[in-house]
């Protein structure tokens, strides 16, 4: 596969973490970090969407932060409004502003004009570089670190799959595995201790919460990536078996030496977007892929946009559903009364603001929201949930009941031997 190219790629690595401490005192330490700035949504820049989501969706996530006399608030003033939005977002601040340069905390420097050699990857590394970095924080004390990142010195489809493949585990104890593979990722600007780091960066930002279990990702990043190829590949004949061992195996993040003969069809759920030309997405319980040919202009020019901001927030959303689903559902099933309650009150306040049935009214969105759904088990973990608030809540009740008896019980017993003591020895 190293003869293929693509055309234009770029993918997003997502990393939910559960943070520490309330709400507002994390919002505190990231308003106080110095490579933080407030990251505002803007309704022209952003027009997509603006334009695509409906209105209790961008009143909970994309309001524009931290409102117009914003600079004229110190931190508290911001924390104290702050802590009212269900969501706030932020960015990593990737620009030196005294001497006007591209970086991230001095691992990332992207030079203008810099020539590489677009056909051959270098010492067989493959470079990449960080374009926007965000931390997306929800009120329920679940947060987002997303990465975007691109590839600048390959134009190959198999370091696509590489990449891909190495950067998801990079965080996890599956990363000293993957080394075997001998995929070696240079973070531009820093090829020595970029990656490093990269990692201290986010590790700083996660804590050690053991809190972070729940989420069910093994510090494993999820992948939500575009990658547009030659039509040729697309085309009738051989070129159509190497497009399908691309799909294969960039679908499910596998490299591009991987065997993909036995791999069963059902681990994915794959949708072909028939109003588009050659276009493909695959959901899985760990990525979103979308895989299109270049046999369409609108491939590569509105559609790269469109994916990583209409489609991205879709995909944080019902991520973000599911996460909090497994995260309040250990408080659901407690044996401790207290968390029981409290955990139903969170999951009613969860459902009347960010459990959306319908987020969109375009035909596409809604369909690609159903299918995440459906791949991610969000309806089925929400209904067994829903049972099992029931029965505890029965169970608790029934628990009182008995209790109560019990105690009236008690009352009784105490009351006839009281008045049997009076009537025999008090006469």
């Amino acid at each position: 596969m190293r003869k293929e190219k693509f055309k234009y790629q770029y993918t997003y690595h997502i990393l939910p973490y559960i943070y520490e401490g309330r709400y507002d005192e994390y919002l505190t330490k990231l308003l106080k970090d110095t490579n933080i700035i407030e990251y505002r949504y803007d309704k022209i820049k952003e027009l997509e969407i603006f334009s695509y989501f409906k209105k209790d969706v961008l009143d909970t996530m994309f309001y524009e932060f931290p409102y117009k006399e914003s600079e004229n608030l110190n931190i508290k003033e911001k924390i104290t409004r702050l802590s009212e939005c269900e969501s706030v977002t932020f960015k990593y601040d990737i620009i030196d502003k005294e001497k006007n340069k591209t970086l991230i905390n001095d691992i990332v420097k992207i030079a203008e004009n810099e020539k590489n050699d677009e056909n051959q990857r270098d010492n067989g590394n493959i470079k990449f570089v960080i374009e926007d970095f965000k931390i997306i924080v929800f009120k329920t004390g679940i947060a987002f670190i997303i990465l975007k990142t691109t590839l600048i010195n390959t134009r190959y489809i198999s370091d696509i799959l590489d990449f891909n493949y190495r950067f998801k585990s990079i965080l996890s104890k599956k990363d000293i595995i993957k080394k075997i593979d001998n995929i070696e990722l240079r973070l531009y600007g820093d090829e020595i201790n970029g990656i490093e780091k990269l990692k201290q960066i986010i590790l700083n930002y996660i804590g050690k919460n053991k809190n972070n279990k729940l989420l069910e990702n093994d510090e494993e990043f999820y992948t939500f990536s575009y990658l547009c190829i030659d039509d040729i590949y697309t085309n009738d004949g051989n070129n159509k078996n190497i497009l399908k061992d691309v799909y294969s195996r960039y679908s499910r993040i596998l490299h591009s030496n991987y065997d993909i003969e036995d791999l069963e069809e059902e681990t994915m759920i794959s949708k072909n977007m028939k109003e588009l030309k050659k276009v493909n997405i695959c959901i899985t319980k760990m990525s979103s892929m979308l895989l299109c040919s270049d046999i369409d202009p609108f491939n590569f020019t509105v559609l790269p946009r469109d994916y990583e901001t209409k489609m991205l927030y879709t995909y944080l959303i019902t991520l973000y559903q599911k996460l909090f689903l497994l995260m309040i559902n250990k408080e659901i099933i407690s044996g401790n009364t207290k968390k029981q309650r409290f955990g139903q009150i969170r999951l009613n306040e969860f459902i009347s603001k960010m459990w959306y049935n319908e987020i969109t009214l375009s035909e596409k969105g809604s369909t690609y929201y159903e299918n995440l759904k459906k791949i991610l088990e969000v309806n089925k973990i929400f209904d067994d949930i829903q049972i099992k608030s029931k029965i505890m809540l029965r169970y608790n009740r029934t628990k009182n009941s008995n209790i109560f008896y019990k105690i009236m019980g008690m009352i009784g017993i105490i009351s006839v031997g009281l008045n049997i003591y009076q009537y025999f020895f008090r006469k």
